[in-house]
């Protein structure tokens, strides 16, 4: 599913100088987790999700050198994706 999502916004999200890449966990770690870590030119950030629906998100400032977010959410549907998205654009813009 967060592949997917990441690939359908991937355009859009260069457009706005935000770098974004997605990774999977190994295959033999239950639950599956997969991870996209977005980067502007100060910030990054990081949202990992198990199958589980289980996901957390953390943004960090390069020129601070600081954790600036490091929360826990809950991620079953797209919907989920999307407000997480709204987060990390706030964080990265």
């Amino acid at each position: 599913m967060l592949e997917r999502w990441v690939q359908a916004r991937r355009q859009a999200l260069a457009a706005k100088g935000i770098a974004v890449s997605t990774t999977r966990g190994p295959a033999d770690r239950t639950p599956a987790a997969a991870w996209a870590d977005f980067e502007s030119s100060t910030r990054a950030a990081r949202l990992t999700v198990w199958a589980d629906g289980q996901a957390d998100l953390a943004v960090l400032d390069f020129q601070k050198g600081r954790e600036l977010l490091d929360e826990h959410r809950e991620i079953t549907t797209t919907v989920g994706l999307d407000e997480a998205e709204l987060s990390i654009l706030a964080w990265l813009e």
